[in-house]
């Protein structure tokens, strides 16, 4: 079975002096980090594992509305990070390593809702949105960007700058995590 990750450990800069983005709520009245795996089925995890910083805990005691809000959910695990880390992918990597999560697996952004049915056995992908074909999305120059090679390969993904019509909607499906643990490894060798 899959794991799911759902990283809530950023620093929302975009919002000083507010919450974390993951511990708003919709309008529903609904933590967003509730949405944000409200919309996939989650018969296909073995588990779901949620991964916030300390200094939530200490600011907003993000823990304790974790647990509350998710009290319902037996599939529901948590992980702890001393600290934030640099990236969304250093956390999903801390989250692999701290919770022995092995085989495949799917990172889903925290502060967005996205409806999508998956397959039981996950590939290598990154879900995306064609703006041209549906042009009703609002605050483009705030979404990720994502460039696609003429195979469907994917060659970049941009936050904040439009680089083509193919946004990046928040969800990100690996076949193994020794592959995306590797990848990550050689990405830091080759920082420096």
């Amino acid at each position: 079975m899959n794991t799911l990750i759902v990283p809530c450990a950023g620093k929302s800069g975009r919002f000083p002096g507010m919450k974390p983005k993951w511990m708003l709520t919709h309008p529903d009245g609904k933590l967003m980090s509730m949405k944000a795996i409200e919309g996939l089925s989650d018969d296909i995890f073995s588990r779901i594992i949620i991964t916030y910083v300390k200094p939530h805990d200490e600011t907003y005691d993000a823990g304790f509305i974790l647990r509350q809000a998710f009290k319902d959910n037996p599939k529901i695990e948590y992980c702890v990070l001393d600290d934030f880390t640099s990236s969304a992918c250093e956390t999903v990597y801390e989250t692999i390593q701290k919770m022995n999560v092995s085989g495949s697996f799917m990172v889903k952004d925290s502060d967005n809702f996205v409806k999508a049915d998956y397959p039981a056995k996950l590939d290598n992908s990154v879900a995306a949105w064609d703006v041209k074909q549906h042009p009703d999305v609002k605050r483009l120059p705030e979404k990720s960007f994502l460039a696609i090679n003429s195979d469907g390969t994917l060659k970049n993904i941009e936050e904040k700058n439009i680089i083509s019509n193919i946004i990046c909607i928040g969800v990100y499906t690996f076949e193994s995590t020794d592959i995306f643990c590797d990848a990550y490894n050689e990405m830091l060798q080759n920082r420096r």
